[in-house]
């Protein structure tokens, strides 16, 4: 497939580049220029007016919903619809799991790798370790057989036992909760040798450790454990200081901030100042957005937005809010190596780069919102239309664009 007559944004730090040509070949990007020679018979997607970016990653969301529950049986029609839905029509073409239901995820990922169902690469964490009778309050409405099923190891050993199970099924990432709000403002640590035994053992095994750390304790247990990647910002946000977040970055960690999850809270203000500063320091931060951990069963949120992920998913936010700070392509979690110090392995999109990056979304010029196509192994996904809701999404994608546009530049908001 050639893409012809495109401007292309190899990274989110080099110039666009005008009216050249993407040539893919066996789903990976073989060529990008001004006078690259398209083969005999190669399809031809004329890009005149229309950006084209590498596909996007999110680093955070979960298959939770009830609809997933039905990955193995599903027509594959519908799942299509689904997966588009939620990742695919907003240029996503890599996500990480962070918190499902393997079997039923694994079941999803091997439709969508046989090329069954059109969707993006799925890393999974299975489900998230949890402190000793540490499941969080906000998951209250599940049955009380499945709260119960929830791992929550109180010693290094039966640490060992769920992650290796986890392995064992096929995960690809490690999830701890560090930090676990049992009830509003409070918080319960994961004991620091059970936490730093199940990081060790995922390292081992070349996987990156996330841990959501909610306060400052977790984060702490989560640094100290030698944890890779905090999956949000804490929201509990007293004694997080310049200190604190200098030795984050001294031990090369990274930080999905999912911003617009805390937008009601309080400490909304301080929670983005945390962020900003962590870039400052030199931080590194990955784009992620929670997406659908939250469902409409949960009366915190409007009815209006239950159901839909709680940060703007149209991918063009994660592009215009890219600039330093959210850009939201990463490269695969390492399997080929020790996870420690391996910050590395999230790197900036190179869309020329021969390791199997992808070209995603293809966007109308005019329309900067409307993602025309995503490109997932050199294979089209054509797009749902949303018409109904389109101008109140690029509002709403406007409103989070001068957002972070003034968090990038230091204004307070």
């Amino acid at each position: 497939m050639a893409v012809t007559g495109a401007k292309v944004f190899p990274s989110p730090d080099a110039a666009p580049l005008s009216n050249v040509t993407v040539l893919i070949h066996d789903g990976k990007i073989a060529a990008v220029g001004p006078n690259v020679a398209i083969p005999p018979g190669a399809t031809k997607l004329t890009c005149d007016g229309c950006y084209v970016f590498a596909g996007f990653w999110n680093s955070h969301v979960h298959f939770t919903e009830p609809k997933w529950a039905r990955a193995a049986t599903e027509a594959a029609p519908v799942l299509t619809r689904e997966v588009q839905e939620m990742l695919t029509h907003s240029g996503f073409t890599s996500v990480v799991d962070l918190g499902s239901y393997i079997v039923t995820t694994s079941a999803l990922r091997r439709r969508i790798e046989s090329g069954e169902v059109p969707g993006p690469r799925i890393f999974t964490a299975g489900s998230g370790l949890y402190p000793p009778n540490g499941v969080p309050y906000y998951l209250d409405d599940l049955p009380a057989a499945v709260r119960a099923s929830l791992p929550q190891p109180s010693t290094p050993a039966e640490a060992g036992v769920i992650v290796k199970q986890n392995i064992a099924a096929g995960s690809d990432v490690l999830k701890l909760f560090t930090g676990s709000y049992v009830s509003r403002g409070h918080v319960k640590p994961m004991p620091l040798d059970v936490a730093r035994a199940a990081v060790a053992l995922a390292h081992a095994n070349h996987q990156i450790a996330f841990a959501h750390p909610s306060n400052l304790e977790g984060v702490r247990i989560a640094m100290d454990s030698g944890v890779d990647v905090l999956a949000h910002a804490p929201d509990t946000v007293e004694g997080v200081d310049d200190r604190l977040l200098a030795e984050l970055v001294a031990h090369h960690m990274s930080v999905v901030p999912t911003l617009k999850l805390f937008a009601d809270e309080s400490a909304i203000a301080r929670i983005r100042a945390i962020v900003l500063r962590f870039h400052q320091l030199g931080g590194r931060l990955i784009f992620g957005t929670g997406i659908c951990y939250r469902l409409r069963s949960d009366r915190r949120i409007p009815p209006a937005r239950a159901g839909r992920p709680v940060f703007p998913r149209r991918a063009c936010d994660a592009h215009h809010s890219a600039r330093g700070t959210f850009w939201t392509k990463t490269r695969r979690p390492s399997r080929t190596g020790p996870a420690r110090r391996s910050h590395d392995s999230f790197g900036r999109p190179c869309i020329a780069r021969p390791d199997g990056l992808y070209p995603g979304a293809l966007c109308d010029s005019r329309r900067p919102c409307d993602f025309r196509e995503t490109l997932i192994r050199g294979a089209l996904h054509r797009q749902l239309r949303h018409r109904l809701r389109r101008h109140r999404l690029l509002r709403e994608s406007h409103r989070h664009q001068v957002r972070h546009s003034r968090l990038l530049h230091g204004h307070a908001i």
